[in-house]
């Protein structure tokens, strides 16, 4: 059994209200509800939000707000962790439903997030027997040939000297995170008190596109000419 947790909180310095502006005709929170239920592989769908325009919004598009989010967990310094494990010792341990099996954390700001990513991802979890994943995207810009600067007067010093002159072929293949989907097993997840086993972790890989996260008004424009131009399937 999987339960999704999607984190909204009000507070957003760089775009105000991102989470419950409206975002070609539906907000971000909104497109990552009917994402989820879509998939049909969760069964419970929670969402942990500070904000009571926020929870009105959520339990519209179908997502249950079993509780209010403390505000000392909706700052700024408060991490993924702590909203996951709050939300968890909430529903389970005081609200008394039943401990599922894992857990996976969703990110609204993810638009491009479909359903065939998350039951891909899924699958690839459960299958290769992770005790925790993470979605990713391929990064181009290669340390080996990245320089640092060591004073405002631009003397720079390159980070890898053996690997500045490296073709890209020579390059190691490397992945970043793109704040998408987090699953993590509930035992592992509740004992150790973090969402990553990095003995034991896997990796879903989204393309650039698919990956774009809203984080500024920028973000948000480009993310709404991408929808609009290209109908990016949430198929």
């Amino acid at each position: 059994m999987l339960y999704a947790v999607i984190p909204v909180r009000a507070g957003s310095k760089r775009l105000p209200r991102k989470n419950i502006i409206d975002f070609c005709g539906k907000s971000l929170t909104a497109r990552c509800i009917e994402t989820a239920r879509a998939a049909n592989i969760f069964a419970k769908i929670f969402v942990s939000t500070d904000d009571n325009e926020l929870a009105d919004e959520a339990k519209k598009y179908g997502a249950e707000v079993p509780f209010i989010r403390p505000a000392e967990l909706a700052t700024d310094i408060a991490t993924s962790l702590d909203v996951l494990l709050h939300a968890l010792e909430t529903v389970v341990n005081k609200q008394r439903l039943p401990a599922p099996s894992a857990v996976c954390l969703l990110q609204v700001t993810s638009p491009f997030l479909s359903v065939k990513h998350l039951i891909e991802a899924k699958n690839k979890f459960e299958t290769e027997n992770f005790n925790s994943l993470s979605s990713m995207r391929k990064v181009d810009q290669y340390v080996e040939w990245q320089y640092e600067l060591a004073n405002e007067k631009g003397k720079a010093s390159p980070v890898d000297r053996a690997g500045l002159t490296k073709p890209s072929t020579l390059i190691p293949k490397r992945y970043i995170e793109n704040g998408a989907i987090y699953f993590t097993k509930y035992d592992y997840l509740t004992k150790q008190k973090s969402m990553y086993d990095f003995d034991n972790h896997g990796a879903y890989i989204m393309s650039d596109l698919e990956s774009l996260d809203v984080d500024t008004p920028q973000d948000f424009e480009l993310a709404k000419a991408i929808e609009s131009n290209f109908a990016i399937s949430k198929k």
